[in-house]
């Protein structure tokens, strides 16, 4: 686009016509983009593909130097941080950019949108074969589950008769704290407690 020029009261003046076509034009890929979205990928594209942004995004504790040009305020365009190559953007912390990568616009822009061809569809036969599994899984817990219950009776009567042994040692403890008690009152005033031990 043309510089706009100043006209003798120092106005700006600009080409209309220009503009006008830029508009038509910036219409037009508009249309273009909703007649043709991007094609959806495979489901398995996806993920190499997010792993390998995630593993790039995964740079904690690393420091690099940028150009004054680079520091911009603006998410727009490519600029120090996390760029997303589909949606041109650019994010300061991983944090965010790990959000945008899940964001649905990224997944559209991406060709992942909810319109995949890779998700398959669940029949009522899966479903009962799915049933079954866990039915059959949770019956082989069950004769787990009878050792594991046998067992934890057994820990639950060791832990109290070593409860009841600790209870013994701390009563015996506190008798013979008591005797002892007795005897330097006894020794310090002559004469004995009225407490029998």
């Amino acid at each position: 686009m043309a510089e706009p020029t100043l006209n003798q009261y120092g106005r700006r003046s600009w080409n209309k016509e220009e503009y006008a076509k830029a508009a038509l034009d910036r219409k037009r890929k508009l249309k273009e983009a909703k007649l043709n979205p991007p094609k959806d990928r495979e489901i398995d594209d996806y993920i190499k593909e997010r792993k390998e942004i995630l593993l790039k995004a995964d740079t904690l504790n690393r420091i690099s130097l940028i150009s004054a040009d680079q520091a911009t305020v603006s998410k727009r365009g490519k600029n120090a941080g996390f760029y997303c190559e589909y949606c041109n953007l650019t994010y300061k912390d991983n944090l965010q950019f790990i959000d945008h990568l899940n964001s649905k616009p990224h997944l559209v822009k991406a060709g992942f949108g909810t319109n995949t061809n890779s998700s398959k569809e669940i029949t009522l036969e899966m479903i009962k074969q799915r049933i079954e599994q866990l039915n059959i899984k949770r019956s082989e817990n069950m004769f787990e589950s009878e050792d594991v219950q046998l067992n934890v009776r057994e820990m639950i009567a060791k832990r109290k008769a070593l409860e009841e042994e600790e209870t013994k040692k701390n009563k015996e403890r506190r008798r013979i704290k008591r005797q002892k008690k007795a005897q330097e009152v006894e020794h310090v005033f002559g004469f004995r407690s009225t407490k029998q031990t």
